[in-house]
């Protein structure tokens, strides 16, 4: 939408100071400021906003100050936003003041509500989060994305090796000093890259990526698979190319890179060179789910009434699933698939939401993902810790507790009782593992329900929780 922006203001400096009087006064006079009379039912400017929220990204309190003094009608927002310009300059009087006029005009405290501050960093938020931090940072989601420094990880072929699809094509790659060179032949045609980075933590895969020397990002044909499988087809390349070259990997427009790489890192930046991004910090780390750490750091060191970060451990059912859907949702806007569906059943995000349990859950149950999964940590392999959860509500006497990692109390919203095996085996009856359709992997079926495609797994029966692959 576009908006049709005011007119400019005389005398910015002289308003300015009259601007930080009425912050500090608390903001009141703001209103009376002398200037022009904009019509009484002129929309706030919402360029000045955006470019003021820019500004704060990168740091330039002082820039944004100016830009938000400049505004005609101030309004919620705008005293928001000068609480954060006011914050990073360390002034937290001012800063309290704006917050409170904010609150006052219908500002409505958000505990996902993204900052307007520059990033920090992990290494940054671990020096005070140090527990919490170590274990994140260990964890398969801090591990989606290794740099050209990390490649010495990629397990290599002692020689050239067939390709799964096509074996007359041959496959070679080789160590150049830090380098790792890709060489695939196809009916005597030569095609070469040099890998950049790895995508995946390996815990099901590693899929290389390189640059061919037309400069072009390349994703590799092969992918390398855990579970003694080893070199196989990447995902969603075709068996049979349609051009020689493709048999090397497969070109990355710009779009795919973005994508890709917003769920295996968390910031980049556009780099020089057509159709690349830089990488700022790879892998999943904690501005990527908490968002820029700069305010945050801030408020701690001005002692700030809030902590001026996002906080999902406050957000509702609906905001964790979202977020956690950024990466864990599919892409695909046409009809879904079954939740078994081997294209469905690794986008935990859209099967878990048709679950009864999270729909017939109130909102203070915050029935969602972090009731099972503790984010900065990799999944439990244990079935006894989602049983306890499910038998929170599903029990006939008093509710147990849930575990420790999980959000908080789930409330007792249910009573009724699996009629095959009431004390256990929840997860291998009405979660169990299915194939994916990505390559050589399973995932769990997130659609908590009655899985009437499967043999019933009641006492005798062998538990197909043992088989479970973890997400």
């Amino acid at each position: 939408m576009t908006t049709e922006r005011s007119g400019p203001v005389r005398g910015g400096r002289a308003l300015l100071a009259t601007v930080l009087a009425a912050v500090v006064l608390g903001l009141g006079a703001w209103w009376s400021i002398p200037g022009p009379d904009p019509a009484a039912d002129a929309p706030p400017d919402p360029d000045s906003l955006a470019i003021a929220r820019s500004q704060l990204e990168q740091g330039a309190a002082e820039l944004a100050w100016e830009t938000l003094a400049a505004r005609l009608r101030p309004d919620a927002e705008a005293h928001w936003l000068i609480s954060r310009a006011a914050l990073q300059r360390l002034d937290r009087p001012t800063a309290e003041a704006a917050l409170a006029e904010a609150r006052s005009l219908g500002f409505v405290d958000d505990p996902m509500r993204t900052e307007p501050a520059p990033h920090v960093g992990s290494a940054r938020c671990v020096s005070c989060h140090a527990e919490i931090g170590h274990d994140q940072r260990s964890s398969h989601h801090a591990l989606t994305f290794a740099d050209r420094s990390e490649l010495g990880q990629l397990p290599l072929p002692d020689g050239p090796i067939a390709d799964p699809e096509v074996p007359a094509v041959r496959h070679s790659f080789r160590r150049e000093g830090d380098q790792i060179l890709v060489e695939t032949e196809v009916e005597g045609e030569r095609f070469a890259m040099v890998l950049s980075h790895l995508m995946g933590s390996g815990h099901h895969g590693t899929t290389p990526v390189g640059i061919d020397p037309l400069g072009n990002v390349v994703e590799l044909r092969l992918s390398y698979y855990a579970g003694g499988v080893g070199w196989d087809l990447t995902t969603g390349h075709a068996p049979r190319p349609g051009l020689p070259s493709e048999f090397l990997g497969r070109t990355l427009p710009a779009h795919e890179q973005e994508s890709c790489l917003s769920c295996h890192t968390t910031r980049v930046e556009p780099a020089d060179a057509p159709a690349r991004l830089t990488v700022v910090e790879g892998g999943i780390g904690c501005e990527r789910c908490h968002g820029p750490g700069g305010n945050h750091v801030a408020a701690v060191a001005a002692g700030f009434s809030e902590p001026a970060i996002a906080r999902p451990r406050l957000a509702s059912a609906d905001q964790v699933i979202y977020l956690c859907g950024d990466c864990h949702r599919s892409s695909d806007t046409g009809p879904l698939e079954a939740s078994s569906s081997p294209l469905l059943v690794r986008f935990q995000a859209t099967t878990f939401v048709r679950s009864a349990c999270y729909t017939r859950s109130p909102a203070p149950a915050a029935f969602d993902c972090v009731s099972c999964h503790n984010p900065h940590r990799d999944v439990e392999t244990d079935p006894a810790h989602y049983e306890t959860v499910c038998l929170s509500c599903h029990s006939g006497g008093r509710p147990a507790d849930p575990p420790a990692e999980s959000a908080g109390p789930i409330p007792s919203v249910a009573r009724t009782l699996c009629p095959i095996e009431p004390t256990g085996g929840c997860v291998s009856c009405h979660m169990p593992p299915r194939e994916s359709s990505m390559r050589n992997t399973t995932f769990t079926d997130h659609h908590i329900r009655v899985q009437r495609d499967l043999p019933p797994a009641g006492p005798g029966t062998p538990d197909r929780q043992a088989d479970r692959a973890d997400e």
